[in-house]
């Protein structure tokens, strides 16, 4: 080993930790990590309520909306919720009839505290904002669920929702009357 060689091992030791360095600095800067109550998310460049609010409504996206597509976004519902209409409780409350029922409304199921003290109807928006994203909507849910992003997924899903009550959308182009 020459003179210079600890040198040289030296220099590319220093310049490993500072490349290790920099990669975290940028990553931070690029990927801001915000705590949710499910964990951690990365985020972007902008606050996920940012973001949400600049989502397409659900109501306006309903009279087109998948209900195949619903139907297959419901089975990941399927492993905490029952869709029959008599249907045994799983983890979480049964969702026959969900559209337009009062939350919490199930008298023996234990919600938890913010969803047994959430007054209100399970109606068009408030599924909405609730399927987007339930820790922000409704801090303390006990849902572990991170949320449908797409609006035009919320949308088949609310949609396929709705025929579980036996009654069908009202569908007129462009407009989507909740009964």
């Amino acid at each position: 080993m020459s003179g210079s060689e600890p040198l040289k091992i030296a220099a590319a030791v220093a310049i490993a930790f500072a490349v290790a360095g920099v990669s975290d600095a940028v990553s931070k800067w690029v990927y801001r990590i915000e705590p949710s109550g499910s964990g951690v998310v990365a985020v972007g460049e902008k606050p996920a309520s940012e973001v949400f609010e600049q989502d397409v409504p659900v109501v306006s996206l309903l009279p087109a909306a998948d209900l195949a597509r619903g139907e297959k976004l419901a089975r990941s519902c399927a492993v905490c919720h029952s869709f029959e209409e008599d249907g045994h409780r799983k983890t979480g409350p049964g969702l026959w009839d969900i559209v337009g029922a009062p939350t919490a409304r199930e008298e023996r199921f234990q919600y938890s505290d913010a969803m047994a003290q959430m007054d209100g109807h399970w109606d068009i928006s408030t599924l909405d904002a609730y399927l987007r994203d339930p820790d922000t909507y409704l801090p303390g849910t006990t849902m572990n669920y991170i949320g449908l992003r797409d609006s035009e997924d919320r949308a088949a899903l609310i949609a396929w929702l709705k025929t579980l009550s036996g009654e069908k959308l009202i569908r007129n182009p462009g407009i989507y009357v909740e009964p």
